[in-house]
């Protein structure tokens, strides 16, 4: 792979995050997520960059405004329909008990007929205690020759972590309801690897892995079969060492069915950021000609001021950046916080 910052998000950018790409014919749509600086939690929306080309030049154009709910921005994804775009978002609350689809009418997202989730969701993982599924993570939508696949969070440790992924499916847009949600499984390595041997065994990724969202895509390759991308952090520390450490990857993963993945392959490392990671893959890939270009938003605003030497820089978050007293340091200053572009070349 090669790589190459095709965007610096800064100023009114700054908090963007959890980026969609949807490709049109030789043109592709960007979304994402804003709102509030650093998390995008409150005063969120999802905004929409049209007309964008593998250099993504259309982040520099101010974008539009396509979902104003702070609540179903939350977990969006959206994937091409017809000649126009469908999507999905929201999280379910005490108040919020169903995730309606959306489809896009040139102006916004808004609610239509097809498969919902409706509380309480059969099969989705929540293990935490005292907390019911409400999907905290993001969503992602792949689709097969005979199924609609959604893919969403689980939680599978009661003490923390253990983030993983889950999928349901629907025969079509056209079904009421997704069918209940399965995990996602990953195949027994040939050979020792530190996340495809965790990943490969449930317990061990429940105890040591987090998975934090999945990007699944049809693969250019092979018709009739899917590309996974997981953003993972696998712990490398036993458990409550003050001396926490990990690894942490962007891995990547065939699927037939949609459900059960090949094992991973490590295809970027990252940056871990407690049980989090600092890089997070764009839902959606662009494919000119030969080459399958694939987005990495690095340097994620949020992640890294949850651990000990950042958590100075919590006040320093944009547009109010108090000045530094001399006996602050700068030498744990976060990251900046880039959209990178990485190529592969895709072989006859």
């Amino acid at each position: 792979t090669s790589a190459k910052v095709v965007a610096a998000l800064e100023g009114q950018s700054a908090a963007l995050r959890y980026f969609s790409i949807v490709q049109h014919e030789h043109r592709a749509t960007v979304l994402a997520k804003n709102g509030s600086y650093p998390h995008a939690a409150t005063k969120s929306s999802i905004v929409l960059f049209p007309h964008c080309t593998p250099q993504l030049r259309c982040l520099t154009k101010r974008p539009r405004v396509v979902v104003e709910s702070t609540s179903t921005s939350h977990n969006f994804a959206a994937q091409r329909w017809q000649e126009g775009l469908r999507g999905i978002g929201g999280m379910l609350s005490e108040s919020r008990h169903t995730i309606e689809p959306l489809v896009f009418d040139g102006t916004r997202f808004a609610p239509t007929r097809g498969p919902r989730l409706v509380a309480p969701v059969a099969g989705c993982v929540e293990r935490r205690p005292k907390r019911s599924c409400e999907f905290d993570g993001r969503f992602s939508l792949a689709s097969l020759p005979d199924a609609l696949l959604l893919y969403a969070r689980a939680n599978t440790n009661p003490e923390g972590g253990g983030r993983a992924v889950q999928v349901a499916s629907a025969a079509s847009w056209s079904a009421e309801r997704w069918s209940p949600f399965e995990p996602v499984t990953f195949a027994k390595p040939a050979t020792d690897d530190l996340f495809r041997s965790t990943l490969a065994d449930p317990s061990l990724a429940s105890d040591r892995a987090d998975i934090y969202f999945a990007s699944v895509i049809p693969n250019p390759a092979l018709r009739g079969t899917l590309l996974g991308f997981f953003p993972t952090v696998v712990r490398t520390s036993p458990a409550r060492l003050r001396d926490w450490s990990a690894r942490a990857a962007i891995l990547l993963a065939l699927s037939v069915d949609g459900r059960r993945f090949s094992p991973p392959l490590p295809l970027l490392a990252a940056s871990p950021a407690g049980g989090e990671i600092n890089d997070h893959v764009a839902d959606g890939v662009i494919i000119d000609r030969d080459t399958l270009f694939f987005y990495v938003h690095s340097g994620v605003p949020g992640t890294l001021i949850k651990l000990c030497p950042f958590r100075y820089l919590h006040r320093l978050t944009h547009p109010y950046r108090p000045a530094l007293s001399p006996d602050d340091s700068h030498d744990h200053l976060p990251p900046p916080s880039h959209l990178v572009r990485y190529a592969i070349p895709l072989e006859d």
